[in-house]
């Protein structure tokens, strides 16, 4: 007979940083294996409080890792993603917050980074601004102090398109694998490459990246044919003690199908 132990770990006894190390390990091992895109972990939450505090810790822990791996000269960016759904911080379209970021920009009032607003680098305060990317069409954070730049994502068509090497979500947002059909990029699927730079598309796919309320990316991807699989290596349910009742039982439709994507 097997056994099954259950272990309680009271608050603040370092559950979420147990895996954290798991998962940053794993990013290492992935781009030490050739895994130069792709996403190596998504964890899930309940609730979306309790993912926004984790968020920052995840950051920090990813911002020293991107340093690591930049010293080491390792190919593949450490990205983060943050995929909650919409809301005016955190909209599902980014065009919005990038036509903003280069208003202000230029207005020289540049918006605190949403992610982050100190520096885990250089141990700044206050001094991480949202910068534009407008070659790639993408919100990035950056240091005033030490220039280092941070991709955080927190829209979701630049999860999507950019594939976040570690990706924070929220049950009620994974469940929407069966409407929302970019989601296949982070678990695998074949992809293709937009020729105006904007990331990556669902293979044999047109963009759509909007570019304004009423204007869409029509370009056709090329294909990118990779060695290995973008899926990530695990998916790891946080707080799995308030999936409970009902919520547990509509999330358990959904749980086998992301096991057989990834």
């Amino acid at each position: 007979h097997k056994e099954t132990s259950v272990l309680n770990v009271d608050t603040g006894g370092g559950k979420s940083e147990a895996y954290f190390g798991l998962v940053v390990f794993s990013a290492f091992f992935d781009r030490l294996e050739g895994k130069e895109i792709g996403t190596t972990a998504i964890t899930k939450f309940p609730l979306r409080m309790l993912s926004i505090q984790q968020l920052q810790r995840i950051a920090q822990v990813f911002a020293w890792a991107e340093e690591v791996r930049k010293k080491e000269r390792i190919k593949g960016t450490f990205s983060v993603g943050y995929l909650v759904g919409d809301s005016s911080d955190f909209p599902n379209k980014n065009y919005r917050i990038l036509n903003e970021v280069i208003a202000t920009t230029k207005k020289g009032k540049p918006l605190q980074g949403k992610i982050m607003e100190d520096c885990p680098i250089c141990k700044s305060k206050k001094s991480v601004f949202l910068v534009a990317d407008e070659a790639e069409c993408i919100v990035k954070h950056r240091c005033s102090k030490c220039n280092r730049e941070y991709e955080f994502f927190f829209c979701d068509d630049e999860i999507y398109r950019k594939l976040p090497t570690f990706v924070i979500s929220t049950v009620d947002k994974m469940a929407a694998v069966g409407m929302q059909r970019k989601l296949k990029n982070l678990f695998g699927g074949l992809i293709d490459r937009c020729t105006d730079g904007h990331g990556y598309i669902p293979r044999k796919d047109k963009c759509k990246y909007t570019l304004s309320n009423k204007k869409s990316c029509e370009c056709e991807g090329k294909p990118v044919n990779l060695s290995y699989s973008t899926a990530p290596r695990m998916i790891i349910q946080d707080e799995m003690h308030l999936i409970r009742e009902a919520f547990g039982t509509i999330d358990s439709h959904f749980e086998t199908f992301l096991e057989v994507m990834s």
